[in-house]
């Protein structure tokens, strides 16, 4: 187990010249404090020299000055705690909670996943909570594949009178044996997701194929109704067929 007093290497050596954001415990989301304009530890060292009352010096040196500092950092600390507690309370901004959310959303971690990107994936579960309607699908997809995202492609538009090609259903429009489990095909792209990614660098696949194949099925699996499937793809030419797309399946349409 590691010691939580050391501090904890993570991230590739130097010498592999392969550096991530992440790898700085920085992440593109991050944002200032909203209410840490001025520094905690000033305005408590302001309001510690008020109490004492204009008998005590107000030099910066010795050591009245060292106990109002000593006690202005203590109750900075005290007033970080309730913003801590505060962030720790979803999963997007977790930080010392991060291992209490992966246990409890169940998040699949890799070993070459950074801090940032399991906070990512339980944030993305997390928000899924809302079901799986249009924009809830896109924005939690969205989340957890990060900048690798391009777009959630669908066949909408089609009335149900009038179903888009490929639909096959036995006794109407009986479709490929290949394609039936049993008593004659039944599929449609009506309810088929296509998730559209960006090819990563070639050093980058690893953790790109994890990302799609693994972290973005598990995910689409838990959230999508029964009736719906789903697949992702890097390509450049729409296929009309149901087949498992890859890297070269799939376009705007």
């Amino acid at each position: 187990m590691a010691d939580p007093l050391k501090t904890q290497a993570h991230g590739k050596p130097a010498w592999t010249r392969q550096a991530d954001i992440a790898d700085y415990d920085g992440a593109t989301d991050k944002r200032d404090c909203d209410t840490e304009t001025t520094p905690y530890a000033w305005s408590w060292y302001l309001d510690f020299e008020s109490m004492i009352g204009d008998g005590f010096t107000t030099e910066r040196t010795g050591i009245v000055h060292a106990k109002k500092l000593a006690l202005a950092r203590h109750n900075a600390g005290i007033t970080r705690t309730t913003e801590c507690m505060i962030a720790n309370a979803t999963p997007d901004s977790s930080e010392a909670c991060l291992g209490q959310w992966v246990r409890c959303l169940n998040v699949k971690a890799h070993a070459e996943d950074s801090r940032h990107a399991i906070r990512q994936k339980a944030a993305a579960r997390f928000a899924a909570i809302q079901g799986p309607t249009i924009e809830s699908v896109d924005n939690t997809t969205s989340d957890l594949l990060g900048s690798v995202f391009v777009q959630a492609i669908r066949q909408l538009g089609n009335a149900l009178g009038s179903p888009p090609p490929n639909t096959f259903w036995p006794g109407i429009v009986p479709g490929p044996l290949t394609y039936s489990l049993g008593g004659g095909a039944w599929m449609s792209p009506r309810s088929h997701l296509i998730v559209k990614v960006r090819k990563p660098a070639s050093g980058e696949l690893s953790r790109f194929l994890n990302l799609v194949n693994i972290d973005l099925f598990d995910h689409l699996n838990r959230l999508m109704p029964a009736w719906s499937t789903f697949s992702w793809t890097t390509g450049t030419t729409f296929l009309l067929d149901i087949s498992h797309l890859d890297f070269d399946g799939v376009s705007d349409p």
